[in-house]
């Protein structure tokens, strides 16, 4: 018994190999460490790169509405190249949808449109999931890591509509030459072309304007806008207002008998009777009751006509697609017309069928005189229209309202396009200026 008391004394009392143990302990205590700050800082500075990646990514899909997903790949591709990252970005993780800036929070499924969403990803649904180092020893091979931004998208309304617009995104659409003076009173000029230039002043015209836009450049020699320092070029294309505005199918029947239009008659037409299916050349007085009037075949209005009608939309139309049936009015002409102020055609005084495209210039022309007044909209979606001189009104311009809208407009005499449009059925063409984009999250 005494020799095992004496045994666990001496056990009790011996510090050999204390250090070791010590030492042991240290050691696995700084490789831990280590292991974590290794890690750790692997996974901080990939955050950061793929933080830094989702920002520039949704902010190019934001700028970039019609492209946004091929956009916000592109500049992910760029910043993280998929041969050392894998694909960070998948299709599904590029959203768009709205922004609630109360609650912050994106809706992927709201509309319009005001917002976009981007996620990208070291992780295993990707088949790229950020490995690790010292962490392997303990098990952990890899990990998923993942980061978000949301950017907002918006555009400042410009202080003024256009009263003269046209549609065609391609090449030279509106033009200005000779010697007219072309007054669009209290609004602006717009073209959608993108072309260089986009909007040509030629000759000694004079152009005066709250201001003038165009997608594409403007060429001008005397342009004076009153609304805006100088005109201005480069900006989003606007929305054709009259785009949901189509022809009804079936057209109206023909009508049973036309009158005689030539000089000297008189004749006072309801549109109930139905469409014109024949050339139509009027050279005598015509009085339209109000409603939409149907025209098959090329309609002209010669010197010497006298027509008047409120309430009145004249349809260029067609049963062939395409057709290229134009319509004529004569500076002869003396015309009093106005267009519906509600309805299917409400503020649309001409209509042309988008089935009416000229692949050249002839196009339909509008000679007109100071003492014809048109109100409403001209419209010509899909073909040119020549100007030689109207009117919105017939004192005052400032008092009327004339819309005009072609596919491709030529200017080449005098016209004054009035903007006083409050009531008379027209619809706004709105002007933006460029995207604007901010991160929010």
């Amino acid at each position: 018994m005494v020799v095992i008391l004496n045994l666990i004394k001496r056990l009790r009392e011996d510090t050999s190999g204390v250090a070791a143990i010590w030492t042991t302990l240290l050691a696995i205590i700084v490789f831990t460490l280590t292991a974590l700050a290794v890690d750790g800082s692997w996974i901080f500075y990939t955050r950061s790169r793929l933080q830094a990646t989702a920002d520039a990514s949704v902010l190019a899909a934001a700028a970039n509405h019609d492209t946004y997903i091929d956009v916000a790949n592109a500049y992910a591709e760029t910043n993280m190249p998929a041969t050392d990252n894998g694909d960070v970005l998948a299709d599904v993780d590029i959203e768009n949808g709205t922004w609630d800036a109360g609650t912050r929070t994106f809706d992927p499924a709201g509309t319009p449109v005001d917002a976009f969403r981007v996620t990208t990803r070291r992780a295993t649904a990707n088949g790229n999931a950020l490995p690790l180092f010292f962490a392997q020893i303990l098990g952990d091979n890899e990990i998923d890591v993942s980061m978000t931004a949301t950017a907002i998208t918006y555009r400042e309304e410009m202080p003024t509509t256009a009263c003269i617009l046209t549609l065609s995104e391609l090449d030279l659409s509106l033009t200005f030459t000779g010697n007219p003076d072309i007054i669009a009173d209290g609004c602006s000029i717009m073209s959608n072309s993108t072309g260089d230039p986009s909007i040509k002043q030629t000759g000694s015209s004079y152009v005066v304007a709250d201001c003038v836009y165009a997608v594409g450049e403007i060429q001008d020699k005397n342009i004076e806008t009153t609304g805006c320092p100088a005109p201005v070029p480069n900006i989003p294309p606007v929305q054709d207002p009259y785009f949901d505005i189509e022809v009804p199918s079936p057209l109206p029947a023909c009508r049973a008998s036309v009158p005689d239009f030539g000089p000297g008659t008189e004749n006072y037409i309801d549109a109930a009777d139905g469409r014109f299916c024949s050339n139509i050349d009027i050279q005598g007085t015509v009085y339209l009751s109000p409603g939409v009037y149907y025209f098959s075949e090329d309609f002209d209005i010669n010197s010497g006509a006298y027509v008047a009608g409120t309430g009145v939309t004249i349809v260029l139309t067609s049963e062939t697609s395409p057709s290229t049936n134009t319509m004529f009015i004569n500076g002869g002409a003396e015309l009093h017309l106005s267009a519906p102020t509600s309805g299917d055609f409400s503020g649309i005084l001409f209509y042309q069928d988008r089935n009416i495209t000229w692949p050249t210039d002839p196009n339909s022309t509008i000679n007109g005189n100071a003492n014809s007044e048109l109100t409403g909209a001209i419209y010509f979606p899909t073909s040119g229209l020549t100007i030689n001189g109207t009117s919105g009104s017939v004192d005052d311009a400032a008092a009327g309202c004339l819309q005009i809208i072609a596919d491709t407009l030529f200017f080449a005499g005098d016209a004054t396009v009035g903007s006083n449009c409050d009531g008379a059925g027209t619809r706004d063409v709105i002007i933006y200026g460029a995207w604007q984009v901010q991160l929010v999250d």
